[in-house]
């Protein structure tokens, strides 16, 4: 099986320790792991990660990974912290 995974920098994280809003999250060494959640419940999330949750359901990705080694995207804001 090959899953869509949307990789991003943690830059787009407004903290080291972000509040995701009751959104499944695991934490890992180098940033964390986000299960999309469904299209309806966007609207509940966290201002920062509403476009990237709708990026991620779009394009049908089943993980959304924050890493602090992965490159930055420019079509999300960034943070510095």
């Amino acid at each position: 099986m090959i899953e869509n995974v949307l990789t991003l920098s943690t830059a787009h994280m407004p903290e080291s320790k972000p509040n995701f809003q009751g959104v499944r999250v695991l934490k890992y060494e180098y940033g964390y792991i986000v299960f999309p959640t469904q299209d309806e419940q966007v609207f509940c999330l966290p201002e920062w990660l509403r476009p990237i949750m709708k990026h991620a359901i779009k394009h049908e990705c089943t993980l959304i990974m924050f890493d602090c080694d992965t490159a930055i995207q420019c079509q999300f804001k960034t943070y510095e912290w």
